[in-house]
């Protein structure tokens, strides 16, 4: 098809005036997702999509003992006494598992708990692949609470487990690494993971969990 001069110079105004626009309308509406967070919530669903889509199933040398509702029927209610938690300990022992994590904070002796920790730690220690949690309450170190002495001398590993929660309450990505002053302290789950392989929890090669 033949244009004359004049039409094709409309045409080429028509162009970029519909260039101009489009460019206008992904500026307001980049602003707009910006000022209502609207990029952020895209990248999560994203992430929550190819993270449901590419999810495994757990390893089926992985077992979880909760502490659940039928457990707290069965053996009243918590806290429960701590030579309680070392006959479990002892129990799972039984079944020669690589790591054990026990995540329960035991920073105080607490009411129920003044007798003695000297079952637990001796658990902790005969077992040799305990790994027991830190837990930052803030930024001071001051508000750390990490088991006591004598159960954080029995056990093969610390880990902190705090969490990085998102906006809308959804824990996405966590430090592997906690610093607070002069105190470092890896992730639970990756000192778990080093400790199961042969590796120490403080080594390079240990890193995150990715698998």
């Amino acid at each position: 098809m033949l244009l004359g001069a004049n039409h094709r110079g409309h045409w080429g105004r028509t162009v970029h005036v519909e260039l101009v626009v489009a460019g206008v309308l992904m500026v307001l509406v980049t602003m707009a997702l910006l000022w209502t967070d609207g990029l952020t919530k895209a990248d999560r669903l994203v992430r929550d999509l190819l993270v449901t889509a590419n999810a495994r199933p757990p390893h089926p040398d992985i077992v979880i003992v909760a502490i659940d509702d039928e457990s707290l029927r069965a053996l009243g209610r918590w806290p429960w006494h701590r030579s309680l938690q070392a006959r479990a300990i002892d129990r799972i022992e039984t079944d020669a598992p690589k790591v054990i994590g026990l995540n329960i904070l035991m920073g105080d002796r607490g009411a129920r708990n003044e007798a003695t920790e000297d079952a637990l730690a001796e658990a902790i220690r005969r077992s040799g692949h305990v790994v027991l949690p830190v837990w930052a309450a803030s930024a001071d170190a001051d508000q750390v609470i990490k088991p006591l002495p004598e159960l954080a001398a029995a056990a093969a590993a610390l880990g902190h487990v705090n969490q990085l929660v998102d906006t809308d309450g959804i824990a996405r990505h966590y430090e592997n690494h906690l610093r607070l002053n002069a105190q470092s302290w890896v992730h639970f789950a990756s000192a778990m993971r080093s400790l199961a392989q042969g590796v120490a929890a403080d080594s390079p090669n240990a890193g995150p969990v990715t698998d």
